[in-house]
């Protein structure tokens, strides 16, 4: 899971460069599922984004590669601010699989 601020005049361009670049990227890696996003409501950081993988081993390395292969990357990425402890990976426990 990845817990996101942006300074709030690259906001919008922010989540157009998530939606139409990050993600698509990021699901054309082997063994990514789905990604899915979520606005607070009233908290802080105001963005989330919830990623799954096929498996824990999943090698984020691809990710970057995919990511900063777009030129829109740097940009957007330099207004965002990742909170402490994010991007995390956990395993699910219940349901079981």
């Amino acid at each position: 899971m990845g817990r996101i601020d942006i300074m709030a005049s690259m906001e919008e361009e922010f989540n157009d460069w998530y939606n139409t670049c990050y993600i698509p990227g990021f699901l054309t890696i082997p063994g990514a599922i789905r990604a899915r996003r979520y606005v607070a409501i009233d908290a802080q950081p105001k963005y989330l984004t919830v990623y799954e993988f096929e498996t824990p081993a999943f090698r984020h390395g691809r990710l970057e590669t995919v990511r900063d292969s777009n030129p829109w990357s740097k940009r957007v990425r330099a207004a965002m601010r990742l909170d402490e402890g994010s991007p995390a990976v956990f395993e699910r426990i219940f349901p079981k699989l």
